[in-house]
This record gives C-alpha cells, structure tokens and sequence, in this order.
C-alpha cells in the first residue's frame, strides 16, 4: 500500500491491517482484536497477530509503503526497505561468520544491494522465529531455508523458507514463512496494492479487495 506521507505511516499500517484482515474473518475492521504479547518473555512488544484465527500475517513499512503477508497456515514474517537505507557499516554486527566471508570478498559496488538484501531477509526470518536483531548473526539467509546457528533455539520444528518479493520503487522486499511457497500474489484494492503470500496448492483467484 502507497503512503503519500511519511508521518501517516504508522497510522496507514493500523488501518490497512484492520481493514484486511477484517476481510478474512469476516467482521466489522474496528472488531478486529490484534495482539502482540511475545514469544519470549509474554510482554506486550511482540509481532501482532489474531488470537485464535486460522491464518499468521506480518507487517512491515517504510516510509512510503506498508506491506503486508498472510498465509492460511503456519507462520510468515514480511520486511520492506528503502534501498536509500546505508548498512554497510553493520555487517561485522548483523552477519553470520559465512555471510561475513562473502560479503568481504565481494565487489565493492556490490555490497551495500548484498547488505540490504541480508537484512531484509534477516528481518523477515526474525519476525517468524520471535528473536529480533540479537539473532542476526546466528541466522543464516544466503540460501532458501534458514541455516540456523549453534546456540540458537528456535519455537518451532519446521524450516523456514526465504524468498524475495517485487517491490515498488527500488524498494526490497523479502518474505519467511513455514510453509513453502511457490507464488506470491498481489491483490489490489482501492487504496494500492497488497501482498499475500500464498502456500503450495493455495487458490490464487483471488477477489478484488483481497483474499477472504
């Protein structure tokens, strides 16, 4: 979804969250209830989610855009970023010891696309396991699935798979989930676009205004 301000931002995210998942449960969008206690620790500060539905969403923004994932079963973690955004000087903090190598000896014109790319993923990845940055250097995003490090517990069995999505604008993008996907599809309302990932073997005809 476009934001034409950045300081609406943060209330176009609310809304465009109510407003969409309303669509899924099939409720009036100021009776949706979004919770956010953590995995952890059971504090108020974790990723939101529905209590008791069916489905997982992320949500992720920049000043310009808000994206948001869902899928019908297991977990999903979305995370957008302006490619303006200057990581370079974070690798040795945010890489694992595998992606540090390849990143050094890679071209120097190169390296702040492969940065931005690292964290994207990273941040995606994070959003499904709970973590945050302090598991940055633990999870390894270089290939399709997540390489977890030694140390590391995660709160579920199953992988989770990586991939990048389309964004607008030079923006990247790049979405984690449990299940495997196979496509991504975007579905347009009146306000911009949204994305929704979609599982092997999920409908992909969806209707305008978004999936319900």
């Amino acid at each position: 979804m476009r934001v034409e301000h950045a300081h609406r931002t943060f209330p176009a995210s609310r809304s465009a969250q109510r407003r969409i998942l309303a669509g899924y449960l099939g409720i009036a969008p100021s009776a949706v209830q979004i919770v956010r206690t953590c995995q952890m620790c059971g504090g108020d500060h974790g990723r939101p989610r529905i209590a008791g539905a069916g489905f997982d969403y992320s949500v992720s923004h920049t000043p310009d855009w808000v994206v948001l994932a869902v899928v019908g079963e297991g977990l999903v973690g979305v995370d957008v970023e302006s490619p303006r955004r200057a990581l370079q000087s974070l690798a040795p903090h945010l890489l694992t010891p595998a992606e540090r190598a390849r990143f050094d000896t890679a071209p120097t014109e190169r390296r702040p696309d492969l940065m931005i790319r690292a964290w994207t993923r990273k941040e995606a990845a994070s959003k499904v396991t709970g973590h945050g940055l302090a598991a940055f250097t633990k999870l390894d995003v270089s290939g399709p699935i997540v390489a977890v490090g030694p140390g590391l517990r995660l709160p579920m069995d199953s992988d989770i798979h990586l991939r990048e999505i389309e964004a607008p604008g030079g923006h990247v993008a790049a979405v984690a989930t449990t299940p495997r996907l196979v496509r991504v599809v975007a579905c347009r309302d009146r306000v911009g676009d949204v994305g929704s990932a979609v599982r092997e073997g999920d409908p992909v005809d969806l209707p305008r205004g978004g999936p319900r």
